[in-house]
């Protein structure tokens, strides 16, 4: 009971004309800001939306840079393991995607996955780059995912044509059985050879190019924020 005696909490209540007229000021200046900040709100509205919208974009611009150094550190390793590559050939290889995509509208990192596969399974950046256009042109033809014919071709490569097959590629019998990679991909091309080119030139094709472009800045700008970051 000490204890509690010894804390005083004193309440005072002034009800006189000067504490009614301050509160009643007090609460005139309190509601006045209410309304010019319910007057802001939609302002306040769009500026929070317009940061949201912001945001997400520098979010998803730095994450595509990020994915495309990674797809160009793999391919860049991938020519340095199997082919003992050169800054030259890896620069050489680069053009190649580059010039590749703004012809086909196919993501930089598809054809970096493509080139990496058959530079495995070929020891040869000329040959991977060839097949990796036949491949193309196989896979709109067709209709079959890109990196599945690329790994079917990779396998073909390597003598084994099965899984060409299996995507429904009618083949050559006598080349398949004398397992003539060659005389595969003559055939190959004389039966698809061009398709991408003319997919691109049609309206549709020129469509995916150019979305194609529109990623490619927005990954130039994730690249200018990565450092940043």
């Amino acid at each position: 009971e000490q204890s509690l005696m010894a804390i005083r909490i004193p309440i005072i209540s002034d009800f006189s004309d000067a504490g009614v007229k301050a509160a009643s000021k007090s609460f005139g200046d309190l509601q006045s800001k209410a309304k010019g900040l319910g007057a802001s709100l939609p302002l306040i509205g769009i500026a929070m939306a317009g940061i949201g919208a912001a945001s997400t974009f520098i979010y998803k611009a730095v994450q595509a840079a990020a994915d495309d150094q990674k797809s160009q550190a793999l391919l860049e390793r991938q020519l340095k393991q199997t082919l003992n590559a050169n800054d030259l050939l890896v620069a050489s290889m680069e053009r190649y995607v580059s010039k590749a995509q703004l012809a086909t509208g196919i993501t930089d990192t598809q054809l970096r996955d493509g080139l990496a596969t058959l530079v495995r399974a070929t020891g040869s950046a000329t040959e991977a780059q060839d097949l990796l256009n036949l491949s193309m042109d196989i896979s709109v033809a067709t209709g079959k995912d890109l990196d599945s014919v690329n790994l079917a071709l990779a396998k073909a490569a390597n003598g084994n044509f099965t899984a060409l097959t299996k995507l429904g590629i009618p083949l050559d019998e006598t080349a398949v059985k004398t397992k003539d990679l060659t005389e595969i991909t003559k055939s190959l091309n004389d039966q698809f050879g061009g398709a991408a080119a003319t997919a691109a030139n049609t309206f549709q094709g020129k469509i995916k190019i150019l979305k194609g472009q529109l990623g490619e800045i927005v990954e130039t700008i994730g690249a200018a924020l990565l450092p940043y970051l």
